[in-house]
């Protein structure tokens, strides 16, 4: 039991120490528009799907799903990381050795 608390100690002195250090690129992301609008997004579905709709799990977590994919694909990707995702890769490329 004290290895516990001693391991609750020092992973929460870390932690501490780490987000001092991160805290001006934490500003920079949270403030970010993208991001306050994918938080505010996610906070309307949940409502939506908790107290408006009384929807299955098996099926509000596919559209959840859709929705992060579809948003993180038009809002977050660059036009050159949607034209190498769109590209003609196929996975026989996968396995092509290269020596």
């Amino acid at each position: 039991m004290g290895a516990a608390f001693v391991s609750l100690i020092t992973n929460s002195f870390v932690a501490c120490l780490y987000f001092a250090a991160e805290i001006v690129f934490f500003k920079k992301w949270i403030i970010n528009f993208k991001t306050l609008l994918l938080i505010s997004i996610s906070g309307l579905l949940m409502v939506f799907f908790i107290f408006l709709v009384k929807v299955n799990i098996m099926i509000g977590i596919p559209i959840i799903v859709v929705f992060y994919f579809l948003f993180g694909y038009y809002f977050h990707f660059s036009i050159e990381e949607k034209r190498i995702l769109l590209s003609d890769f196929t996975f026989s490329e996968l396995f092509k050795k290269k020596f």
